[in-house]
């Protein structure tokens, strides 16, 4: 590309952020697919809505020597649900197959495993192509087993990715990778996390619809954002791009004495700076219909009943928001 057609295109990329944002803010920005959360009906446009259900990581359950085992227990401590690493072997999908129709906990989500190592923003073609295959042999195996989502990290923002080239590789890869998602009837989730990329909900949504398919969007992390913003901001934007939540406390005083990671360690909900009364109004004013999945520390059956309980005070102050006041 030479100097003309660099600035050429630079100018039309501007004109497009521009109109974008001119768009969002007159709320006339559109996106595929029918508002509402519909991750839980098995994709856009599903005939049926499912209520608001409790998730966590089948990584976080330390007790249990099987899958079956660690099933069992999560059935045992009130979750509905659990999010599991894809890909994986062949073996280890029957095992959550079979443990799945045992219990009746569903498989809430899917997290790709190769999300940093393998990622869509790299300036390597070949690399880009290894990440598209492995998200797409991760859709696959989540249409298996009956899964909403695919969570995705879309790239990585550092001294040596540039910003512009993060974005244009990364949407170029997700466009290419939608229709692998529509024929598998499952979302793509874009996960915000600490990779210095996508950092505002405005910006957040513009990239989404710039992707333009139902099928790719947001998977939230309410946790990954209290250190830099508020998540009812990010839900309201979001909206109907939302595909499912991830839910972990954050304490912003333990975050500026001991290092931004040391946030993390507090308990969701009642300690920290995880207010979720707001969360709630955000998530009714949005008609969110998904699960709500925690990704904190685990252990035994105790550790695991507390998350679920702390989980279904976050459901019932949902429902609540959702009661008309006498």
């Amino acid at each position: 590309m030479n100097r003309r057609e660099f600035i050429a295109g630079s100018a039309i990329a501007a004109a497009g952020v521009v109109s974008g944002v001119s768009a969002l803010a007159q709320g006339t920005l559109s996106w595929r697919g029918a508002p509402g959360n519909r991750g839980m009906a098995g994709g856009p446009g599903g005939a049926r809505r499912s209520p608001i259900r409790k998730a966590i990581s089948l990584g976080m359950i330390s007790e249990g020597s099987s899958v079956m085992d660690k099933f069992n227990l999560a059935k045992e401590c009130g979750i509905d649900g659990l999010e599991v690493n894809c890909p994986t072997t062949d073996e280890n999908l029957k095992e959550l197959i079979a443990a799945r129709d045992a219990t009746q906990v569903q498989i809430a989500g899917i997290m790709f495993g190769g999300n940093w190592s393998q990622n869509l923003t790299d300036y390597d073609p070949e690399k880009r192509k290894v990440a598209a295959e492995a998200i797409t042999r991760a859709l696959e195996q989540a249409n298996e087993l009956g899964a909403p989502h695919v969570l995705v990290v879309p790239g990585v923002v550092n001294a040596g990715m540039n910003y512009e080239d993060a974005w244009k590789n990364s949407i170029q890869e997700l466009v290419k990778l939608a229709p692998v998602a529509e024929k598998n009837r499952v979302k793509i989730g874009v996960e915000n996390v600490w990779n210095n990329f996508l950092l505002s909900p405005v910006e957040m949504a513009y990239y989404l619809d710039l992707v333009n398919s139902s099928w790719v969007g947001c998977l939230f992390d309410i946790g990954n954002i209290v250190n830099s913003g508020w998540p009812e901001h990010w839900i309201r934007t979001l909206n109907r791009r939302l595909v499912n939540l991830h839910i972990k406390g954050f304490d912003r005083k333990l975050a500026d004495s001991k290092g931004k990671w040391a946030g993390f360690g507090v308990k969701m909900q009642d300690e920290g700076d995880f207010d979720w009364k707001p969360i709630a109004k955000a998530l009714v004013e949005i008609n969110y219909r998904g699960w709500l999945i925690a990704e904190v520390g685990g252990g035994d059956k105790a550790v695991v009943q507390d998350v679920s309980d702390r989980l279904g005070k976050m459901v019932e102050l949902v429902r609540a928001e959702t009661t008309p006041s006498a």
